[in-house]
């Protein structure tokens, strides 16, 4: 499931209903699925956020406002503040830590 998240995303983030379809699921089914893994498809959504946020900032050069607009923040400082949750620092931090 989380990998085909991650597949869906670079086209924007992915809808449930979209990435059901893709599933050969209905929503309901995808529900149903993601519940029985104790998930939702907001939590996966987040947590694959955070993956890729990690993974944008270790690896690339992209400014953190570009990293933000990717992964569908509304603004850099609404990313900073999920990021800061994750990981308990900012996303400025985390790239210099991890060089």
């Amino acid at each position: 499931m989380k990998l085909s998240l991650c597949a869906y995303w670079r086209g924007g983030e992915p809808r449930q209903n979209e990435v059901a379809r893709r599933l050969h699921l209905s929503t309901r089914q995808l529900q149903r699925k993601l519940a029985q893994e104790d998930t939702s498809f907001v939590k996966l959504l987040g947590n694959i956020r955070h993956k890729l946020a990690c993974s944008y900032l270790t690896g690339g050069e992209d400014s953190i406002s570009e990293i933000s607009a990717k992964l569908g923040f509304v603004d850099q400082s609404n990313f900073s503040s999920a990021f800061k949750r994750w990981e308990g620092c900012s996303p400025r931090q985390y790239r210099v830590g991890s060089r």
